[in-house]
């Protein structure tokens, strides 16, 4: 075994030729100070650059960022306080538009592989449809060990990324769980374009795209939306746009309401969420309202995302909207994101919450519910822990 795992294409450390590998290809490695394998990213990177690196045992006694940069443009970028692979594109979404536009391919690649792993797991049957000239909408039906499902009930599902990253695959495990539980004859997961390539309403208008597909060449007579995160945003905004033919029911899971990041669990989970900052919540927004990577001015982030089909938080009819569709919303009480879902959540159901400096502080598990419309909160979970 020792002697297979010196393989350098098993094990990339031991290659002899790193330097020469990467003298034309710019190197970033990004590890956590607290991983069991930060050794290998240090080694890694000493091997590549010829550097002599502090040992690993000073190393981990820092409670600080730390970031190496080599003459030939390789960096090692060292987090405290992380958990193994832990979202390193969150980090980097606010740093220069080639490091974003990398990771994303990277997470694309990853897509790949993940979707093919749900789909032998749950052995559905996939196909693709182009439901508009900019949409291609990913199909799944016939899941494994499904009950009996009722015909022409049918779910559409909205991926979360910030509405900049990610695609269908990533969620084939979820959404597939959730239709075979939910008995539905299928599942839809439009691959709708992302920012900053495309600023709403593009994102939008494929979703509509998918539910009107789904609606008249489908031929769903029942269809239920579910979402997380950014996803619950699209959820909640086609909701509002086919109010007069809306969905028999929204699942809204760790939803990203606010374009405007006014809420105030940004700041009192700031130590409790991983994933999400004010930070990089903000540039998320940005490029979804701009259609553009760079930065815009708080006041036109402010005025842009007070309209409500961008920030459905600001809509003045959703108990209107939401009368005859039942509503559930999940979220976590450590989440930065805890504000959209605690606000929608009263504005629908027209009920009062304690304070968010209290539900914060709370450590079970509570169930609210009202005419229809439920929001279940979690305690110790991360963003979008579903």
């Amino acid at each position: 075994f020792h002697t297979a795992a010196q393989n350098p294409l098993a094990s990339p450390l031991y290659a002899p030729n790193l330097p020469e590998v990467f003298s034309q290809t710019p190197l970033q490695i990004q590890a956590s100070l607290s991983e069991a394998l930060l050794s290998d990213s240090v080694r890694f990177y000493s091997k590549v650059t010829g550097e002599l690196m502090p040992s690993t045992e000073d190393l981990v006694r820092h409670n600080e960022y730390i970031r190496f940069s080599s003459p030939q443009g390789h960096v090692l970028e060292l987090f405290p306080k992380e958990g193994h692979a832990f979202p390193r594109v969150a980090k980097t979404i606010g740093q220069s538009q080639v490091t974003f536009m990398a990771d994303r391919t990277l997470a694309n690649w990853f897509g790949r592989y993940l979707g093919k792993y749900w789909q032998r797991k749950y052995k559905f049957e996939l196909k693709k449809v182009e439901v508009s000239p900019s949409c291609t909408a990913h199909v799944l039906t016939r899941i494994a060990t499904q009950v009996t499902p009722e015909p022409s009930r049918w779910l559409m599902f909205l991926h979360g990324g910030g509405f900049c990253m990610l695609d269908p695959r990533f969620y084939y495990g979820l959404a597939a769980h959730i239709a075979r539980d939910g008995r539905f004859e299928g599942v839809v997961i439009p691959d709708f374009r992302l920012s900053p390539d495309f600023g709403y309403p593009a994102q939008l208008e494929d979703c509509l795209s998918t539910y009107k597909w789904m609606r008249e060449d489908q031929k769903a007579g029942k269809v239920a939306i579910a979402g997380d995160s950014s996803g619950g945003n699209l959820a909640a905004a086609v909701t509002l746009k086919k109010k007069d033919t809306p969905p028999e029911a929204v699942a809204l899971l760790s939803p990203f309401l606010d374009m405007t990041i006014s809420g105030k669990t940004y700041d009192l989970n700031a130590d409790t969420d991983r994933l999400v900052s004010k930070t990089n919540a903000t540039r998320a927004a940005e490029m979804y309202v701009s259609g553009k990577f760079e930065p815009i001015p708080a006041e036109e982030l402010k005025k842009k995302g007070s309209n409500a089909f961008v920030s459905p938080l600001f809509a003045k009819n959703l108990p209107a909207v939401f009368n005859s569709t039942k509503l559930l919303i999940h979220a976590s009480l450590s989440e930065a994101l805890l504000c959209d879902s605690v606000n929608f959540y009263e504005k629908v159901s027209g009920t009062s919450l304690p304070p968010l400096s209290e539900l914060v502080k709370q450590k079970e598990y509570s169930r609210h519910e009202k005419n229809g419309k439920v929001l279940e909160l979690f305690p110790n979970q991360p963003h979008a822990f579903e």
